[in-house]
């Protein structure tokens, strides 16, 4: 049992510890193979290229006001943001899913 815990800390710190890295892998696979995220990229980037006030809204300049037609591009620009986060936590999940039933397979549990 002790040993059991020991290994389960071990994996938690090497996966705490991979974290970052494992999510960068995650956003360049997207940005190189998944059509729909690729799209969403290039629809965010295109909108910061044509209204520049978002990305200074975005780094939290202050004193900044919006048109209707920024504030649009703002409000779209989130919406690409939540959708392409949700892309990033389904194929974390995806790849923790992953990971868990080899180290339940190195560990004999299944």
């Amino acid at each position: 049992m002790a040993e059991e815990k020991r290994m389960c800390y071990s994996l938690l710190e090497r996966i705490e510890g991979m974290f970052d890295d494992i999510e960068g892998e995650i956003c360049r696979y997207l940005r190189s193979s998944h059509t729909e995220y690729k799209e969403m990229l290039n629809a965010l980037n295109h909108l910061h290229t044509k209204f520049p006030i978002i990305t200074a809204l975005v780094e939290g300049e202050a004193g900044i006001s919006l048109t209707a037609e920024e504030h649009k591009a703002f409000a779209k620009c989130q919406n690409i943001r939540m959708s392409m986060d949700e892309l990033e936590r389904i194929n974390l999940y995806v790849r923790g899913q992953s990971d868990c039933y080899a180290w339940l397979k190195r560990i004999n549990a299944i």
